[in-house]
This record gives C-alpha cells, sequence and structure tokens, in this order.
C-alpha cells in the first residue's frame, strides 16, 4: 500500500520580536529568531471485508528520502528536526458495496508490527456501523501500546533522516473483527490513518523595530 503524501507546515515565533528602537531611522537592524516547524504526513492501511469474520493485512511503506526533499525544499535541514511522533489514529469505509446499510463491525482488532516483530495492538475492542463511516476519517480507539510502539518506530525514522542509512520503512497492519450480520455476506473496504507529525527549529533573521 503507497503512502499518499499530506504537507503541511505550520510555522509559529517560538521567541518574540524585541521592540526596540531603530539604530537608523528606516533601516531596521536584524536579530536572529527561533522558529518551529511542523510537518504532518501520514501512513494508511486498507482492508477488504469480504465474507463474514475478516481477517487481512496490509503494508504501508515510508519514503525517508521524499520526506527529507520536503524538508529541504522548505529550507529546513534535516539536523534541526527534533522529533517525529504519532499525532492521531483515525479509521473511516473507503467503499460500501452492499445494498442494506445495516452492516456492523464488532470487537474490531488492529495490530501492528515490523518484519518479524511480535504484532502489537494498535487499536483494540473496537465497534462501529460501517455506512455511516463511508468518505469519512474518525478517531480510532487506540491501544496506548500500540502508540508507543509506533512512536519508537518514528524515532528509528528520525535517525534514518539525519543519517541517510535507510531508504525506506515497511510497516504492516492487520484487521481482525466480526461482521454482522453474519449470515448475510460482507462486502466493504475500510481504512486506517497514522497521522504523524515532523517537528523540528530553525532560526531566520527579522527585523528589529
Amino acid at each position: 500500500m503507497s503512502k499518499k503524501g499530506l504537507f503541511r507546515i505550520l510555522t509559529f515565533i517560538a521567541l518574540g520580536l524585541l521592540v526596540l528602537g531603530a539604530k537608523c531611522p528606516g533601516v531596521p537592524d536584524t536579530e536572529e529568531v527561533e522558529m518551529t516547524l511542523v510537518t504532518e504526513e501520514y501512513i494508511e492501511f486498507t482492508f477488504p471485508a469480504r465474507g463474514g469474520i475478516n481477517v487481512d493485512e496490509g503494508t504501508a511503506t515510508i519514503d525517508v528520502a521524499d520526506i527529507r526533499q520536503q524538508l529541504e525544499d522548505a529550507g529546513v535541514h534535516v539536523e534541526d528536526v527534533d522529533t517525529i511522533r504519532v499525532a492521531s489514529v483515525l479509521y473511516g469505509v473507503v467503499a460500501y458495496n452492499e445494498t442494506e446499510t445495516d452492516r456492523e463491525i464488532v470487537n474490531g482488532v488492529v495490530n501492528v508490527w515490523r518484519g518479524s516483530e511480535t504484532p502489537v495492538a494498535l487499536i483494540d475492542g473496537f465497534s462501529a456501523e460501517v455506512y455511516p463511516l463511508l468518505g469519512r476519517l474518525v478517531p480510532a480507539p487506540i491501544d496506548p501500546a500500540g502508540i508507543d510502539y509506533l512512536n519508537l518506530f518514528m524515532a528509528d525514522l528520525l535517525a534514518a533522516l539525519q543519517n541517510y542509512t535507510v531508504s525506506s520503512f515497511t510497516i504492516s497492519a492487520s484487521a481482525s473483527g466480526v461482521s454482522e450480520p453474519e449470515a448475510r455476506y460482507t462486502n466493504f473496504d475500510w481504512r486506517v490513518r497514522v497521522n504523524y507529525h515532523v517537528s523540528g527549529h530553525f532560526t531566520v533573521d527579522a527585523p528589529r523595530f
């Protein structure tokens, strides 16, 4: 499953400008001002639900070079990045191919893992009506252990970003649960999106008035 880019840069002044008189009228001095930058990205897993009891797996890839290029295009050096951490976990329905609209997910579980590592629950024991989620994303009932696991993953991503050691990271997810009513064939696709923030700092020369 490919990572879809989402690149929003929000900047705000971390140290306020000092309001001082200019040394020369009409020609303001400059001073260095600390800025904070937050870049938002996401990885997404899509799960086709078919039949009754559904178990499906998906894989997402984070392109390290792509994030590095986006930062550089914005004039931010990778060594100025401080943290990469999970911001939110959302889920929703991509496609609904059933005549009736009473489909429900019951006791849904989403696990995540890397390589041969033991899967860790990211979403655990959630239930929801399916059709109202079509085309929407809503907050998922997260398991703190899964967030901790993903943040360790993001720490490795930060190291690779700054040290140029790894070109991409792959993470897998599986979804399971009961689709009700069980007597009728299930046919819908749903997704889980993990938003994460790339946070850093940099300095700019600002006029001293």
